[in-house]
């Protein structure tokens, strides 16, 4: 019964973070690939959004907070790009990067690694708001 618990609780075991840019909310990516979003204020959970079939170890929103990119180590696509609205819509998915994250200079670029490779990513035209 002890074993069920625990692995209970690591399906529920938070695996990275990031905040919004409005500082008014977090994403939490979890053990079992999804991403939650919680009010930073109440602190209480506003949406869980599935990404990855398993561990998120990597989120990040672009600076408008309209775009996100997830990454995972386990199961493709490893990386992904998310745009924030209405719906958390699929845009683009990089099955070949472990871990992608946008340009600091301009983020209509994406970094990514593949198997200790630093590259720029696949990537197509999206929009970003």
């Amino acid at each position: 019964r002890a074993n069920a618990e625990q692995d209970n609780n690591q399906d529920n075991n938070f695996t990275a973070c990031a905040l919004m840019p409005d500082n008014d909310y977090l994403l939490a990516g979890t053990y079992m690939g999804d991403v939650k979003m919680f009010d930073i204020n109440s602190m209480q959970e506003v949406s869980t959004y599935s990404c990855h079939d398993s561990q998120v170890n990597h989120i990040q929103p672009n600076r408008s907070g309209s775009l996100i990119l997830t990454s995972s180590q386990w199961r493709t696509p490893y990386s992904c790009l998310w745009s924030m609205g209405e719906f958390f819509d699929s845009k683009i998915q990089f099955p070949d990067d472990d871990y992608v994250e946008f340009s600091n200079l301009n983020q209509d670029k994406v970094i990514g690694t593949h198997n200790e490779i630093i590259r720029p990513s696949r990537t197509s035209k999206w929009t970003n708001p």
